[in-house]
């Protein structure tokens, strides 16, 4: 699981499936 900031409180999570990479963006409330 890699997790990136990219923002202030906002985060990508790549999910690796097989060959295929998901990317789902993530808000965390603080």
């Amino acid at each position: 699981i890699n997790m990136e900031e990219y923002k202030d409180g906002v985060y990508f999570v790549r999910l690796r499936k097989g060959n295929d990479i998901i990317t789902r963006k993530i808000i965390k409330n603080s």
